[in-house]
């Protein structure tokens, strides 16, 4: 790394900086000129250039993306106030292409590191999780295994960007807390830093609710009943405000599965809030991939939604372009489906015949279980409808299939 101080002035080499040869992010020397000042003067503006030693390219994207089984990726996990190197740490552990090449880059600064890397870490993690083939859920494993040190010593230290960024990781990462020896006690200091977090004056951002959400749904501990509805009416807060529809379906989904008690108050705030924005955004790509969480979410938290906002949640699914209902699964519609049902809406007959289609042939003949079991959870809850002979046929025909596949 080269840090390069632009005024004029006498020449001053520090070598404070561990030189390590063997390190994927060798962080070696800095060669600051320090400016000539008056001592009654104001500090000079330094501009302050780095460059990290290995040449790729530069840092990530700043911008975020949604993913439909409930998930972000780039997001960022905080300015970083800790000293240049571990800015730099922060940028190299964003360029990781592998697991193994982000255990190699944590290891050989683990020294170093400050909470906002560590948050960086996992959130990269929770990002290769998947990109690789046989054998990759065991090397996050193992690499989350080796991380957890490091992160119970920082995580009373983190603010709430770098601990949703982290929960996040651990959880896309499919990391086991409750197999590691340390878990329990994480999520403990976890708990007491949100705890302490939700009584301060600052809003959070709905980016970092929907994160935390995410993460208290999908991690597999008891929570407090009390931790969960101080984290929702810290959440509640500004969601009149809200905008973006895929961060409100994954806190509306978090919230949920967590079971979380809302109060009458706070049900009217989520209520209000899926009818602005399916008035605003139905439309749009990603509101179609939050539809199943809105809905499951609503279903879950027992939401009272108008009969005009259930039918514009259930005419942009079934309406949704071929290029977006491409871009879901058949068991996404299906659920569609069956929580419009419970919380109230009747299709007409052709509305009927047309999720019939879609489920039955838009997706092709190759059927999973999951898929198989939504699909018919989806069909019986249409009031009044009776599948006829042949839909029974096929559905019975792809039933054999699926046993007869699981007994070999």
């Amino acid at each position: 790394m080269s840090v390069n101080f632009q005024p004029r002035g006498t020449s001053l080499s520090l070598s404070r900086l561990p030189y390590r040869p063997w390190a994927p992010c060798s962080l070696r020397t800095c060669n600051v000129k320090v400016p000539r000042v008056a001592p009654t003067a104001e500090p000079p503006r330094i501009d302050v250039r780095v460059q990290a030693v290995r040449g790729s390219r530069a840092g990530g994207s700043d911008g975020r993306s949604f993913e439909p089984n409930g998930g972000w990726t780039n997001v960022t996990v905080g300015d970083d106030d800790g000293s240049l190197i571990n800015k730099s740490i922060s940028k190299e552990l964003l360029r990781c292409k592998s697991v193994a090449e982000l255990g190699d880059l944590f290891t050989a600064n683990e020294a170093e590191l400050n909470p906002v890397n560590v948050a960086t870490a996992w959130m990269q993690l929770g990002k290769l999780h998947g990109s690789g083939g046989h054998g990759q859920q065991d090397a996050c494993n193992a690499l989350g295994k080796r991380m957890m040190g490091k992160t119970l010593a920082l995580v009373h230290q983190m603010q709430l960007r770098q601990l949703s960024s982290t929960l996040w990781g651990m959880t896309k990462a499919s990391f086991a807390l409750d197999k590691h020896p340390l878990g329990a006690y994480f999520l403990e200091a976890a708990g007491q830093v949100l705890l302490s977090l939700v009584n301060e004056n600052e809003s959070w951002p709905d980016v970092n609710i929907s994160m935390v959400w995410y993460a208290l749904s999908k991690v597999s501990y008891h929570w407090d009943k009390k931790l969960l509805g101080s984290i929702a009416r810290k959440s509640l807060e500004d969601v009149d405000s809200w905008e973006d529809p895929k961060l409100l379906a994954q806190s509306m989904a978090g919230m949920g599965y967590t079971a979380v008690a809302l109060t009458a108050s706070q049900k009217g705030k989520l209520v209000e809030a899926v009818t602005r924005i399916t008035h605003n955004a139905r439309d749009t790509r990603e509101f179609c991939r939050a539809l199943e969480f809105i809905l499951s979410g609503a279903c879950n938290l027992k939401l009272h939604l108008p009969y005009k906002t259930l039918r514009q949640l259930h005419d942009t699914a079934l309406g949704m372009p071929v290029p977006y209902a491409l871009e879901l699964r058949r068991v996404n519609f299906a659920i569609v489906l069956r929580r419009a049902c419970q919380l109230g809406f009747q299709p007409t007959p052709e509305e009927t015949d047309l999720w019939c289609n879609r489920l039955l042939n838009d997706f092709g003949t190759n059927w999973t279980c999951k898929e198989l079991t939504w699909t018919m959870l989806a069909l019986s809850s249409m009031p009044g409808y009776k599948p006829p002979p042949d839909v029974l046929q096929r559905l019975r025909a792809q039933l054999l299939t699926l046993r007869n596949f699981s007994e070999e």
